[in-house]
């Protein structure tokens, strides 16, 4: 099994990468970061583990397209056997490195990995803050052109009425908005521009609400389970204690339940639109 970590909160706490550098020791860690200032920089250099920067474009799920076809595919094509890769973020408290062990032992083709039941719930059975894949999903993924909705242009009605998202195309790997530029909570703004956009000519794009990468890896593996891949397991890691944007359940109580509960809301009513 590899690791491919989404970096973005080493920045504030240096442990992790302390405990990435242990899980490196057990599997190996790639960091795809989205933090491209000096300082940053400086501190993956000193880490000593493997990494690449990248422009802050589609949130986790770009790190982990990224990943697939800048890493994965490349040691694919040099002859190097595949494997499981575990995708995870970056917030993560470690309190027990044999939970990575008992993950690399998975029989699923895929698996979501939350800490507990609460976690699990929470989430509404699904994230993108952990989630264990098979080498065979991932060679199905790269191989696999989705033309999905996303693929296409969407007049977004629920966030801003009357505008209209730009197609991405017919994808591989992982889809991810490829405008959304940080974007994690609330409802989007109804301009957001794009660099190269705003460099040539100021013409505006709306984004997709950010839970978008995750409904649609969700509805991906799901068919992925009619062609007899066992796919949308839940395996739970108490030792793994992973944060929510840096800000952990034991440590905020009833205020994260709080925000959680908000999150879950907007969740599913995000969900209704898709039906």
């Amino acid at each position: 099994m590899k690791c491919a970590v989404c970096g973005w909160y080493f920045f504030s706490n240096p442990k992790m990468l302390e405990d990435l550098n242990r899980l490196n020791e057990m599997y190996p860690v790639f960091i795809v970061s989205h933090r491209t200032s000096k300082e940053a920089d400086e501190m993956l250099q000193a880490s000593g583990l493997d990494y690449a920067v990248i422009p802050n474009v589609g949130l986790e799920f770009g790190c982990y397209d990224w990943y697939l076809k800048s890493v994965y595919s490349q040691q694919s094509a040099v002859g190097s056997q595949g494997s499981a890769i575990l995708f995870m973020h970056d917030d993560l408290d470690i309190r027990d490195f044999g939970e990575f062990d008992r993950i690399a032992e998975l029989t699923y083709s895929q698996s979501y990995i939350f800490q507990d039941e609460v976690e699990d719930n929470i989430n509404q059975h699904r994230h993108g803050r952990m989630i264990y894949l098979s080498n065979r999903v991932i060679e199905n993924m790269l191989s696999t052109v989705c033309d999905c909705k996303y693929a296409h242009d969407f007049i977004d009605q629920e966030h801003n009425p009357g505008s209209v998202i730009a197609g991405a195309g017919p994808h591989t790997g992982f889809w991810f908005d490829p405008y959304n530029y940080g974007h994690i909570n609330g409802k989007p703004p109804l301009l957001f521009t794009t660099h190269h956009e705003h460099q040539q000519s100021s013409v505006p794009n709306t984004i997709w609400h950010y839970n978008h990468g995750i409904f649609h890896f969700d509805r991906q593996i799901g068919l992925l389970k009619r062609q007899g891949f066992d796919v949308l397991h839940k395996h739970y890691a108490p030792g793994l204690f992973i944060g929510r944007r840096n800000r952990f359940r034991e440590n905020e109580g009833d205020k994260y339940y709080k925000v959680t509960s908000e999150l879950k809301c907007q969740v599913t009513k995000v969900e209704s639109e898709l039906k």
